[in-house]
């Protein structure tokens, strides 16, 4: 996975899971990270260290305008081997406790989206481990896998998210009422989740995935169509983060694109992240089999949904509504911020063909080719 770290330090990369040895002092601190996605806060040991002048200990904001930056003390994790085991624990403990809270604020299409997923978790079977379901012929037997697959979809949809804020006065600062996790943890995470989250559970979960989108395997269709929706509207919510963190850090200077300048790491992450979006509506388009905002849904019998539950029915049925309804509501170009908002990526799951001669035309997406697109 290509690297989407900050670039907070120069001591290590993304790849590489170490100590900070230049301690201050012996003294350890136990402190909370809300995470804003989970009611259980996420326990941390850490020290303070000497920063080295390549070590970011402040973050940039604008403030009417005007660049401004707000100092963070210099904490690093007290033993970031014992936090990567804990840190998984984490995951595994609350990952589906994050589903409801990380909606809480969202759109109700989405919120009630994510509460389906953790309804549709809970009410499936575990007859086949994840790791067995090794080719597109085992992915066609009946619910094969599908508990295994979404559970660790949704772990991995978990480790993704941002790191949380604690509670800190100040309208103007660069995120108001929070207080930033110091800034060598930020970039100690970064390695702990590319090294002991992405690298071992990515790759997996992706296979899987595959093998379900290119099978056919109409008692997998809710479970594919609740998964990809997850990723989709995760793209929306990395974006916007990208978005946000690029106007924070150009001190008021044009940048080259809308995700900052040409050279940066973050820039070409986000173009990776919507190219693999685009490739995953893709084969969504090919998976699903049938036309979901012009589906007779009195004859559910011999389509791609004949193997969904009545109430499953229903509710995919409503979601269609809902998006027909507010599809004025979405911003349909980048200089709109279509690619932020969080219905778009997922809203392009129900468009129709054109015509069966032109056939599925996929959304534009952000390229470091055409840099001045949506650029402000």
């Amino acid at each position: 996975m290509r690297d989407m770290s900050e670039r907070l330090t120069k001591r290590f990369d993304h790849t590489n899971v170490l100590d900070v040895s230049d301690h201050v002092d012996d003294v350890v601190y136990d402190i909370e990270i809300a995470q804003g996605i989970c009611p259980h806060p996420l326990r941390l040991r850490v020290r303070r260290f000497r920063p080295q002048p390549t070590d970011i200990t402040y973050r940039r904001y604008m403030d009417d305008g005007v660049p401004k930056k707000q100092h963070i003390p210099a904490f690093c994790l007290a033993d970031v081997k014992r936090t990567a085991r804990e840190f998984s624990e984490y995951i595994d403990r609350y990952a589906l406790t994050g589903l409801s809270e990380a909606a809480r604020d969202s759109d109700d299409l989405i919120r009630e989206t994510f509460l389906m997923l953790m309804e549709h978790y809970n009410s499936l079977s575990e007859d086949m481990k994840m790791e067995d379901v090794g080719n597109a012929q085992e992915a066609k037997q009946n619910t094969a896998g599908q508990k295994g697959f979404l559970q660790k979809i949704i772990r991995l949809w978990f480790a993704m998210q941002c790191l949380g804020m604690s509670p800190e006065d100040g309208n103007n600062l660069p995120l108001p009422g929070r207080l930033s996790v110091p800034r060598m943890i930020v970039a100690q995470f970064d390695s702990i989740r590319h090294v002991h989250i992405y690298k071992r559970l990515a790759p997996e979960v992706f296979r899987v995935f595959h093998n379900f989108l290119t099978s056919c395997n109409r008692h997998a269709w809710f479970t594919v169509f609740l998964a990809t929706f997850l990723l989709l509207h995760h793209v929306a919510c990395a974006s916007q983060d990208r978005y946000r963190y690029a106007k924070q850090n150009c001190e008021g200077k044009p940048q080259d694109t809308r995700y900052g300048n040409l050279d940066q790491p973050l820039t070409g992450f986000v173009e990776e992240l919507h190219q693999g979006a685009v490739m995953l509506l893709a084969h969504w388009q090919y998976f699903k089999r049938c036309d979901l905002m012009n589906f007779n849904w009195d004859d559910v019998g011999d389509s791609a949904l004949m193997s969904l539950e009545p109430y499953q029915v229903e509710f995919v049925k409503k979601l269609v509504a809902g998006f027909k309804e507010k599809s004025g509501l979405i911003p349909t170009t980048p200089a709109e911020g279509c690619w932020e908002h969080e219905l778009f990526w997922v809203s392009r799951m129900f468009v129709s063909e054109l015509s069966p001669k032109t056939g599925w035309m996929p959304p534009e997406a952000f390229t470091r080719d055409k840099p001045s697109v949506g650029r402000e």
